[in-house]
């Protein structure tokens, strides 16, 4: 897989952990639990996304993890006197 298909296909999987998670979120906030889909309600939809969503964030540190190493390298340097 080419590294642009992986990193396209990571904060894809990222951005809908964080959509259920979110949307999960302002259900339980609004105290509307008693919905079901696919045999699950909304407490552990929001869990599980929310454990998948820190997974997949970790797997993206990971993956970018020389380019973050680079960035703060170059911001540290500038600030030397």
């Amino acid at each position: 897989m080419k590294k642009i298909d992986q990193n396209m296909l990571i904060d894809l999987t990222m951005s809908l952990f964080f959509l259920v998670s979110g949307l999960t979120g302002i259900l339980l906030f609004l105290k509307i639990r008693r919905v079901f889909f696919l045999g699950w309600d909304v407490s552990r939809w929001h869990t599980y996304s929310s454990i998948a969503l820190i997974v997949v964030v970790g797997i993206h540190l990971i993956l970018h993890f020389t380019m973050i190493k680079s960035y703060v390298k170059g911001v540290l340097k500038k600030r030397e006197p």
